[in-house]
């Protein structure tokens, strides 16, 4: 029997359908969800990178008095030049932000809070409860530094999942400011975590293997050659990972990933970023390969 026009649409309404009630399901069980997180990272000669995270957050109580990012300096130097917009609104920075202020005194404000242990901290005032769109730019000092004679590294962790804004899908861009990152720049490249990504078209791009919850994390791991940073600065670097340090649970995850980015991991990665989209696709092909087959089956015949 072939499927009746009327059946063809009571499928494509009942895909939408559960693909709507999953997303609404997602973000109706807590008091805040991360629908999609993007950080884009620019390398400079320095070692320097300008980093740009957006966060795409559906935010349900007003309970919150601020939202944060925590940023250990184990695998870069410091954090300055922070800036926060909400939306269209640019927040103002606060240079003595007080994270006990009230949500009053937090309004319209964020802030660099730097802890004992030299963990930095960029928080900003989320606002009114309803979706809201992050941008939040800074500048990272000696995110590549040198490592041996001829060598240098990039360690990083892209993003680290907490339970209080669980994330639905997030991704990552790393390129060169001054030109296209090429093959012969990158000695080995490894993603790590909840995660998967590779190289292509003059960047790494890394993507999350599905929804991220207290403790998973996507990082990359890219070792180059000094010559890619000829004007390599270590003033205001953290402590240098060294060879020991690549067997700690950040540096090492046995899921070794392809050096460049595989076919699967594109479709997949399609998949991830536009399900309903995906899923149409993928039946209008299998109705036009049935309808193929069969006409041809029918001229054989």
């Amino acid at each position: 029997d072939t499927m009746r026009p009327h059946d063809m649409r009571a499928l494509v309404v009942a895909c939408l359908l559960v693909s709507a009630f999953w997303a609404w399901g997602e973000e109706a069980t807590g008091d805040a969800v991360m629908k999609s997180f993007s950080i884009d990272v620019t390398l400079k000669a320095d070692g320097s990178a300008g980093i740009t995270e957006v966060w795409d957050v559906n935010l349900v109580t007003s309970r919150f008095s601020e939202l944060y990012n925590s940023y250990g300096n184990r695998y870069f130097g410091r954090i300055l030049d922070v800036s926060v917009q909400d939306g269209d609104t640019m927040l103002d920075f606060d240079d003595n932000w007080d994270t006990d202020a009230t949500a009053q005194k937090k309004a319209g404000h964020c802030g660099l809070v730097t802890t004992d242990d030299r963990v930095y901290q960029i928080c900003w005032d989320p606002g009114q409860p309803g979706h809201h769109r992050y941008v939040l730019h800074y500048t990272a000092t000696a995110v590549v530094q040198p490592y041996g004679d001829s060598q240098v590294l990039m360690s990083m962790p892209l993003l680290i999942a907490s339970s209080l804004l669980p994330t639905r899908i997030a991704t990552a861009t790393i390129t060169r400011a001054d030109s296209a990152l090429t093959g012969d720049d990158i000695i080995s490249l490894e993603v790590k975590g909840t995660a998967r990504g590779g190289f292509s078209d003059g960047r790494i791009r890394v993507q999350s293997t599905g929804n991220m919850s207290d403790g998973d994390y996507m990082a990359v791991q890219v070792l180059f050659p000094a010559t890619a940073f000829g004007e390599l600065s270590t003033v205001g670097a953290g402590t240098s990972v060294t060879a020991d340090e690549l067997s700690s649970p950040m540096m090492l995850d046995n899921r070794a990933d392809a050096y460049q980015e595989s076919f699967w991991s594109k479709v997949t990665g399609l998949y991830d970023q536009y399900p309903i989209l995906f899923l149409l696709g993928v039946l209008a092909a299998m109705i036009g390969l049935f309808y193929l087959v069969k006409k041809i089956v029918i001229a054989l015949l």
